[in-house]
């Protein structure tokens, strides 16, 4: 498990959001919760604040009512003879309840009306209203609206919430046998104070009676449905909570206060707080982004061009334009970098295709020498048909040796050309070399450099023959997936344990004689040069058993040039 953590956060994009996501986004977190969990204690308080001034506000108003009402009993009680028609109507006694109704609304601070009309004599209706509260006009217009109304309304101490002219109010109605009498209070007056008080910001108030709600609102008043009430009520009214209720002792009235739950509904500076814990992680997910474009990305190219170049695509270059100053110096860097090792790598191959022409003008001439001789020793013997097929064989050798290109060849060729020289060593030493290759038709075409098998049969005939034994030369080819394995075995006399060190430790070698042997050492140096990092080449030897050569190479189908 902690292996393939390991593994995951290898990559540096990956480094950089879990360590993001370990320190600066819990932070972030707990900061947006704590802020949340102060807002919303704030909100609570700020609540049950706006819930206590509005339970007090409201419990004063229906204490008012209750004042009324108890003058208003004791007004009855007082002039009970005149009520009930125990004595001679007189209508200048109904003025003066009237007037006198009037002066106690102004005196308890109400404002309202008082409404008396006149069951006896000419009829007539009267109505004291708070001074100044309305004009005359529309005193009229509201004696005129609620003497049309009186058959209606019910008697008895129930307060009823009707709108009489532009303005709603708590009525009660009582009908005696001289008069009828009404009391109202208006509610937009009454509610004015609070209406246009800090306290209504965000919040609403509804008051009902057993058949009328009144939405009261800081810009005014309307009537509502029992279904917004309801829906009121019941939290379907998006923010909106219930805050509290306050309902009058001795009426049937009850006002309902609603608080709208946002955000702006707590202190300001909670609020930023909260809204600064929010903006922390956009902003963090705006400098993910950021650290991605400056800094990771660029980075990501250099290692596309590090890879490309890895891949031996000497001709890779960066060119998009990095986003900072110094990126840009980087990717120039790195093209100025990827030119030099291209050139290098050209002068590298000129010098080992120079050093494989050297070691051929070595090679050939002692060849064709000992051929000569060996075509002499033929011709004595009259062995005209082993003549013939011993220059053939010599010319396919040299066709193949000195042609001019010194790319990859397939592997094809490289067996043919194997197989041909195996065939020149049979005749010059019969019954000494035997050899057997496998390969698998498919791996024909693949491409190998040239005279990399051969430079090690060639070893086995001149180093591992044995004066009274035959030696025999094993190819085995293969590949698995993108790879291409070839082993050379022989059954000859093996390598000391010095020399092998020498050759695998990729020195030159050097005889008792003072002579360089760079046959082996120019193999790993062409391997290094056509595949780099990707190839790998390996001698295992046991005196008297034998040579095993291991080359592990890269499977390619392609010409030197696509491959470059």
């Amino acid at each position: 498990m902690g292996k393939g953590i390991k593994s995951i956060l290898r990559k540096l994009d990956r480094r950089l959001m879990f360590f993001i996501c370990l320190t600066v986004i819990p932070v972030n977190i707990l900061a947006i919760l704590l802020s949340h969990m102060v807002v919303k204690e704030a909100q609570e308080r700020v609540a049950v604040t706006y819930e206590t001034e509005f339970e007090i506000f409201m419990g004063r108003k229906f204490g008012q009512i209750e004042i009324m009402e108890q003058w208003y009993t004791n007004l009855v009680a007082q002039n009970q003879r005149s009520f009930m028609a125990l004595e001679g109507f007189n209508e200048v006694k109904s003025i003066m309840l009237a007037n006198e109704a009037g002066e106690a609304l102004n005196l308890y601070g109400l404002h309202g009306f008082f409404y008396l009309k006149e069951n006896a004599g000419a009829g007539k209706a009267y109505m004291s209203a708070t001074a100044g509260l309305y004009s005359p006009e529309e005193t009229q217009q509201m004696k005129r609206e609620l003497e049309a109304m009186t058959k209606a309304l019910e008697d008895g101490k129930n307060w009823e919430i009707l709108k009489i002219g532009n303005h709603y109010f708590f009525l009660t109605f009582y009908a005696y046998r001289s008069y009828e009498v009404g009391f109202a209070m208006d509610v937009g007056a009454e509610l004015e104070e609070w209406l246009q008080s800090e306290y209504m910001e965000d919040c609403g108030v509804i008051l009902s009676d057993s058949a009328t709600s009144l939405l009261c609102l800081p810009d005014g008043l309307r009537e509502i449905t029992a279904a917004e009430a309801l829906a009121y009520r019941e939290g379907e009214r998006g923010d909106w909570e219930l805050s509290g209720t306050v309902q009058s002792d001795s009426a049937n009235i009850w006002a309902e206060f609603y608080y709208d739950d946002r955000l702006y509904s707590a202190p300001v500076l909670y609020v930023v707080l909260q809204c600064m814990a929010w903006f922390g992680m956009g902003v963090l997910v705006l400098l993910w982004f950021l650290i991605r474009r400056q800094a990771v990305q660029p980075l990501k190219v250099l290692e596309e061009g590090m890879r490309r170049l890895e891949r031996q695509q000497w001709q890779y270059r960066i060119e998009e334009r990095a986003v900072t100053e110094e990126y840009d110096y980087v990717y120039q860097e790195f093209n100025r970098m990827a030119e030099d090792i291209r050139q290098a790598r050209e002068q590298e191959k000129l010098l080992y295709e120079t050093q494989l022409n050297n070691l051929k003008l070595q090679v050939n001439p002692h060849l064709l020498l000992n051929s000569l001789n060996m075509v002499y020793s033929l011709a004595e013997t009259r062995q005209c048909q082993v003549i013939q097929k011993y220059t053939m064989n010599l010319v396919e050798y040299f066709r193949y040796c000195l042609r001019e290109n010194n790319d990859l060849v397939k592997l094809e060729s490289e067996m043919r050309f194997v197989e041909n020289y195996l065939d020149i060593q049979k005749i010059r030493y019969p019954g000494e070399v035997s050899g057997v290759y496998y390969m698998d038709e498919s791996l024909k075409d693949a491409l190998i450099p040239p005279l990399i098998v051969q430079n090690f049969v060639e070893n086995a005939v001149k180093y591992a023959r044995k004066a009274d034994e035959a030696i025999e030369i094993l190819i085995y080819i293969r590949r698995e997936e993108e790879r291409l394995f070839i082993s050379i075995n022989d059954t000859g006399a093996g390598i000391e344990e010095d020399l092998l060190k020498c050759l695998n430790a990729e020195a030159q070698y050097e005889d008792r004689d003072g002579r360089k042997h760079i046959g082996i050492y120019n193999c790993r140096k062409r391997l290094e040069l056509f595949y780099g990092r990707q190839a790998s080449l390996k001698i295992n030897s046991t005196m008297g058993e034998g040579t095993q050569v291991w080359m592990e190479l890269p499977y390619l189908t392609q010409t030197m040039s696509d491959l470059c």
